[in-house]
Order: C-alpha cells, then structure tokens, then sequence
C-alpha cells in the first residue's frame, strides 16, 4: 500500500444541525481500493471486505455497526475472500456477487475474477453459497429489480481486452442465473441506476456511454 494509511473511524452527518460527530471506529480497517461493501438490514449497517494486505493469501471480513449502541462486532467473514464484488440486499438477506481474489496490488497477474456467489442472513450469522454466474466478473454493477439481481458488464478473466459486455439475471427462488441481452460497449467500474423497471448504465473504463436496459415484462414476474 505504500504510504497508504487505511482509515477505521466513523462518522455521523446531521443535515437538521448540519453537524458531523465520531463514532466508534470499525474493528479493521477498510478502504475503497479493496473494493468492500455496506448495506443496511433492520438499521443496522454491515460492512464486506476483506483484511487489507498485499499478500496472494487474502481473508475476508464482516463487520456490522449497530447506531443504538454506537458498537462494532465482528462476524463471521464471507466464504470467499473477494475485491470488486458487488453486494444487494433482497427480503432481509445481503448477496455479495463476483469480483477477485488473490492480491490486485502491483501485480495483476496473480488476480482471478471469479463467478461466484454467496448470500449472508443477518438473523442466523450465516453464509451460503449459490450458483455462480456464467461469467467472471469483477468492478461489475448490479441492481434489483421485482426481486431479482442484474449483473452487468465488468471485467472478465484478467488479461487483455478482458472487458464484459454481457449481463445475467439471478431469480433467488430458482437459484439459477439467466443471461439477458449485452449492451453495446464493453465496460467496468461503471454505474448504474434503476428507475421504474429500467437500469441505467453510465460511463465506466473505455466509455462515457449512456444505455438503458428496460427489463422484459417476462422477467419481471
């Protein structure tokens, strides 16, 4: 990481007092370059990543932060130790999709991006493993739309011109991914954004491209 120094300290911001206040700090570290991921379940927030390190050996984490308490506890971590993943949140449960394993940092050749995908239940503190997409994919976005995860574009296998244009849907009461129609350009590190029942995807690497995907009246049943 160099002269990187990773952050632990939360803060709160008041738009009514226009205030910020600290909070207790996370238990490790976490920073963006890693790629982790937060999301809220019954108001409390939970955060995926991995212990940030440059090793090929990575161990991944989870951490939850309950406000009414202002306490951080440590739980059990995802199976899979993953970077550039992406994380949904569908009936109470968090899905952590994609990204990469081994260490990204000064060597991309020890990096693989995966297909897999596991969903964590915050009520029991358990992982499972589901099944994986039909494509690797790393620094993809996804979104919900009726229940349903859209995977879209990202990096595949590293490599050269390894850029994705595909897209597949994950139906968790089949636990099967479909692949759908693939935009036009290849792109990672994109965004994209839902509104109605359309995914907008915009810019990314290679890109500052605007399309639109409206889900098919069948796929959203």
């Amino acid at each position: 990481m160099g002269t990187w120094e990773l952050i632990s300290s939360t803060e709160v911001y008041d738009p009514f007092t226009t205030t910020w206040t600290a909070l207790a700090s996370m238990p490790i570290a976490q920073a963006d370059v890693y790629g982790f991921q937060t999301e809220v379940v019954d108001g409390k927030i939970y955060v995926f990543g991995v212990i940030p390190d440059e090793t090929e050996t990575r161990k991944s984490i989870t951490e939850v932060y309950n406000p009414s308490t202002n306490t951080w506890t440590i739980l059990t971590p995802m199976p899979t130790p993953r970077d550039g993943f992406q994380t949904e949140v569908i009936d109470g449960k968090i899905y952590a999709i994609g990204g990469y394993s081994g260490a990204f940092i000064g060597n991309p050749s020890r990096v693989d991006s995966l297909s897999s995908a596991e969903v964590y239940d915050p009520s029991t503190d358990t992982w499972t493993t589901l099944a994986s997409m039909s494509a690797t994919r790393c620094y993809h976005q996804t979104e919900v739309i009726d229940g349903k995860i859209y995977a879209i574009c990202g990096f595949g296998p590293f490599g050269s011109d390894n850029r994705l244009l595909s897209t597949e849907v994950y139906d968790p009461s089949t636990n099967k991914w479909t692949t759908v129609v693939s935009m036009s350009k290849k792109r990672s590190h994109l965004h994209t954004e839902v509104i109605g029942k359309v995914i907008y995807a915009i810019g990314g690497a290679n890109s500052t491209y605007l399309e639109s995907y409206a889900v098919p009246t069948s796929a959203t049943k």
